[in-house]
């Protein structure tokens, strides 16, 4: 999603609000990206419902449930270079939903 003049930020940061004054659905989003990057996929997997339906975009179906989530995350980490993070380049805070921007980057360099 992100273009290469993208504006970086490690996934965390903010240059907005501080973080106790983000809603909920913007702590949960960086709380995800920060456990992914640590390949924590339980914790990572904590932010969404029980019942959850998480589409990836790369897949036909969306994984429904924290089970199918948790073993999805844990395929795609596994096929992944541990360098490969996720960072955040933009959260719109809207309280109960959020929008995100993010790109990837593998050894620091944007793909």
């Amino acid at each position: 999603f992100a273009s290469p003049t993208a504006r970086r930020a490690q996934v965390g940061a903010t240059s907005e609000a501080p973080r106790g004054a983000e809603g909920p659905a913007a702590q949960a989003v960086r709380r995800y990206f920060e456990a992914w990057n640590r390949r924590d996929m339980q914790t990572a997997c904590e932010q969404f419902s029980d019942d959850c339906q998480y589409e990836d975009t790369q897949y036909a179906d969306a994984f429904v449930g924290k089970a199918a989530l948790e073993a999805h995350l844990n395929k795609v980490a596994d096929a992944l270079p541990p360098t490969f993070q996720f960072c955040i380049d933009d959260v719109a805070d809207g309280g109960e939903v959020v929008g995100v921007q993010w790109h990837v980057e593998n050894n620091g360099e944007a793909l």
